[in-house]
């Protein structure tokens, strides 16, 4: 009796030990109870001198009753459904400023809702903002594990990736108090836009089926993986993107690829930013926030410009100690049901996002990195803590669980770099066709990897009945190295014949084709047998709507070890839109044009190298003014030198829209000698997250804005803009210096800095035109030795958008002349012109500007 008495109360404890490790709540308090005698009153002291932001909820009595009403349903269902989250009017005071709000409950589950603090969901009306926020949540801290999520959201900042702003308030509700809040930013334009990206809708699975199972799964009937496969596909604010014909369209495309993907249709690299995804799944597992990349909470962004969905992690759970990297935990069929094996897979199949998650791995696990992220963020964590000792002088922050984490990867990823190395395999050959392979080709490129650490003789391609199809001379590939993994070494094949129907025959393998019916034949060196491997390659997407370079051999020379592709010198007219391998450099040199018609768009996923001379420039054209081009998350700096670009437009693809002429996105560029001339685009120049030098370069005859950077770092030099059809400089988020510009018959502004922007320099010239220097929403401009002439409107300062506010404006050494007004200041903003600081003229300039007064309309 006294025997199964001790074996019941150890496995009581064991059980209850096994609980408060996975619960973090409780197992603060054991932590903290049991080293009672080191808590000391100096964080009683912190939390109660803490000057927390205060919000002030009131919520009128029709209100409170329905909000009541919904609470009770979901407190008897167990869950909050739909027809319970009824949206209510109610008000918000911070400071002196009182905020209409509309506001519902929110949360799935009782956390959210059982207790004395509920969550909410909150939406500011009339066009304003609380923090920078339209739409957010408010919940009690313990929701989201205290600081834990702020510490992920800043994790995924400090990597470019898309963050929701999170905080901490204290709330009274109808003048009770309600102790400290999260406040947790909503999904919306304005993430978008505070993240540095362009609008575009943002989707999601839509879990209802998985979180109420009275919807279809009360008998259980159903798998987590089923529910996954079923459920549909849905947009945020979807009012907003149904009434805008663009957003609505980027919402189809969205929707497009995260069908195909989730029916593996389609491959990863051609629906994601597989190198963002890399760096998400990274960060979950340094953190331990493997929570937030389940199907259902994980959010997409649909990066309009480069057609693809950006993954965006929220709802962490983060801050516990991991037992294992995430792949290996799916590697060995380790994840819970609720992890779905199958969402899982798509990635950890996709050997270029593997290659990224090991490296960014690899990166935040290695020593001083956390160490120097956590030096970053120490002021506003030690000023966070003050406000969780608020309620809770116990609290303790693990921030020691991110480096335990780092160390377990270390270790993990030698054990993973061990695995790799190659063992020894006389028969063991990889072969995978570098591009599709269609009927009527007479050429196969292939990727070889020799595993094995003997030499093999590649003897060419056969057919079923091993009679070889190529006419090429054997090739020689080395084996591999002890303690270095095989590399793919590219070969390409002529054939005797053209490949037909019966050769082109497909077996489905996972997510790859196999041929079935052509095949590659090699030997080791001093053996007789030959050995024959079927060749596999990544099916072909539904989306791709361009040809690649393979396609066009007599212009372009493809060099499989340098990674270079080279136009040949010539003049090359293409009525197709063209794609250029991955990561290989586009090279063109002096005296080659090439023609883009047809709405073709040279499409380049690597650096450019185009070297033209002032003799010899190269040009690149369209005969119809529709061709475009391209370049985009690039890893080394293009280098443009004496290239003329003519009479572009802005493309359309159906996957990716871009608004200039000549694109630049997330691709550093140097621009020296490079004329824009006769653009029809939006932009002629468009230049997005990246860094740019811009000298001796020129933009005439453009339809409507000339150089648009948006989010970038960059000098503009010794450059000239005239006849302009609406702004020539026009930047947003981005820090600018100028010297030696000179504006000249611009119909909208000369220079106009937006949404946080920091432009200074000197030797600016402006004249003939609507208004001259712009500075707008945060912005700050300054300027010297500017010479304004022949204007609307000098200079101006404003807000235009409700989410920033005043901007400043400072010319020095400025001479003004034939202006019809010389200046335009804001209340609220700031001009200082020769030294002297001038007083605001106008209430609300953007009522006078757009269109209304001066300047040219936006819409």
């Amino acid at each position: 009796m006294k025997i199964g008495l001790y074996v019941f109360s150890a496995m009581v404890i064991f059980f209850f030990g096994m609980y408060s490790y996975k619960n973090e709540s409780i197992r603060n308090t054991i932590f903290s109870i049991k080293k009672l005698k080191n808590v000391s009153y100096s964080n009683y002291n912190l939390g109660a001198e803490a000057t927390t932001p205060k919000l002030e909820l009131i919520i009128p009595d029709s209100s409170k009753s329905i909000l009541n009403s919904c609470r009770e349903n979901a407190i008897k269902a167990n869950i909050l459904r739909d027809e319970d989250k009824i949206i209510v009017p109610g008000k918000i005071v911070h400071l002196s400023d009182t905020l209409k709000i509309e506001m519902r409950l929110k949360g799935d589950y009782s956390d959210h809702w059982a207790g004395d603090k509920w969550s909410y969901r909150i939406k500011v009306k009339g066009g304003q903002e609380l923090f920078g926020m339209k739409s957010f949540s408010i919940q009690a801290p313990e929701t989201r594990g205290h600081l834990n999520e702020w510490y992920f959201h800043n994790f995924l900042k400090e990597e470019g990736l898309i963050a929701l702003r999170y905080g901490f308030v204290s709330l009274t509700e109808n003048s009770v108090e309600k102790g400290v809040y999260a406040i947790e930013e909503s999904f919306d334009k304005n993430v978008i836009e505070f993240n540095e990206r362009r609008e575009a809708p943002i989707l999601k699975f839509d879990e209802s089926i998985l979180i109420d199972h009275q919807i279809i799964n009360s008998s259980s009937t159903y798998s987590q993986e089923d529910i996954y496969l079923m459920a549909k596909i849905d947009v945020f604010k979807s009012k907003r993107t149904l009434k805008n014909d663009l957003l609505y369209d980027q919402f189809q495309k969205g929707k497009f690829l995260l069908k195909k993907l989730r029916a593996r249709e389609i491959e990863l690299g051609e629906a994601v930013d597989i190198d963002k995804a890399a760096r998400l799944f990274a960060i979950a597992d340094i953190t331990g926030g493997h929570h937030g990349l389940r199907w259902k909470n994980i959010r997409f962004y649909f990066n309009p410009i480069i057609g693809k969905l950006e993954l965006i992690g929220f709802d962490s759970n983060s801050g516990h100690l991991i037992s294992d990297i995430y792949y290996n935990l799916w590697d060995h069929h380790n994840l819970n049901e609720y992890e779905v094996y199958r969402w899982k897979s798509i990635f950890f199949e996709d050997d270029d996002f593997l290659d990224a998650y090991f490296h960014y791995l690899a990166k935040y696990s290695a020593p001083g990195y956390l160490k120097r992220f956590h030096n970053k963020i120490e002021s506003e964590m030690n000023l966070y803590l003050t406000y969780m000792y608020k309620e809770n002088s116990m609290y303790r922050f693990y921030l020691e669980h991110y480096e335990m984490n780092a160390n377990l990867i270390l270790n993990k990823l030698n054990e993973y770099n061990e695995s790799r190395n190659p063992k020894r395999s006389e028969y063991f050959v990889e072969v995978k066709a570098a591009d599709s392979i269609s009927y009527g080709d007479l050429k196969i490129n292939i990727k070889v990897k020799n595993k094995s650490f003997e030499t093999a003789t590649i003897l060419g391609v056969f057919n079923p009945d091993e009679k070889k199809i190529s006419a090429n001379s054997n090739y020689l590939i080395k084996g591999s190295k002890r303690k270095k993994p095989a590399e793919d070494i590219h070969f390409n094949f002529d054939l005797l014949l053209p490949i037909d129907s019966s050769q082109i025959k497909l077996k489905r393998n996972k997510n790859r084709w196999v041929h079935k019916k052509i095949k590659l034949g090699y030997q080791f060196s001093g053996q007789l047998d030959t050995f024959y491997t079927k060749i596999e390659h990544y099916y072909p997407s539904n989306s791709k709507l361009a040809s690649k370079t393979e396609e066009y051999s007599n212009c372009f020379e493809i060099d499989h070890s340098s990674q270079t592709v080279l136009i040949r010198e010539g003049q090359w007219s293409f009525n197709r839109s063209i794609v250029t391998p991955k990561g290989y450099k586009l090279i063109c040199k002096k005296g080659t044009t090439i023609t883009l018609n047809n709405n073709a768009t040279l499409v380049v996923n690597g650096p450019v190298n185009f070297s033209g001379t002032s003799e010899d420039p190269i040009i690149i054209t369209s005969e119809d003014s529709t061709g475009s081009f391209f370049v985009y998350q690039t890893q080394f700096t293009s280098e443009l030198n004496y290239v003329r670009f003519s009479s572009l437009s802005e493309s359309d693809l159906g996957k990716w829209r871009l608004s200039g002429g000549i694109n630049f996105y997330e691709s550093d560029v140097n621009l020296n000698h490079v004329s824009f001339n006769y653009s029809k685009s939006e932009d002629a120049l468009n230049i997005v997250r990246s860094s740019f030098t811009m000298k001796n370069c020129s933009f005439n005859h453009i339809q409507s804005d000339a150089f648009d950077a948006d989010f970038c770092k960059g000098e503009i030099i010794s450059t000239t803009f005239d006849n302009v059809g609406n702004d020539a400089i026009d930047v947003s988020g981005s820090q600018i210096s100028l010297d030696n510009i000179n504006i000249s018959e611009v119909s909208d502004k000369g220079i106009s800095a937006g949404e946080k922007s920091y432009i200074v320099g000197s030797n600016i010239s402006i004249q003939n035109g609507e208004l001259g220097i712009v500075s707008k929403d945060f912005s700050f401009v300054n300027l010297k030795m500017v010479r304004l002439e022949n204007l609307a409107i000098g200079f101006t300062a404003y807000r235009k958008k409700d989410v920033f506010g005043p901007a400043q404006i400072e010319l020095s050494e400025c001479k003004v002349e034939d202006l019809l007004n010389s200046y335009l200041l804001e209340t609220g903003s700031i001009g200082i012109l020769n030294g002297k600081k001038i007083q605001p003229n106008h209430s609300n300039v953007s009522d006078i500007l757009y269109g209304n007064l001066f300047g040219k309309s936006s819409k």
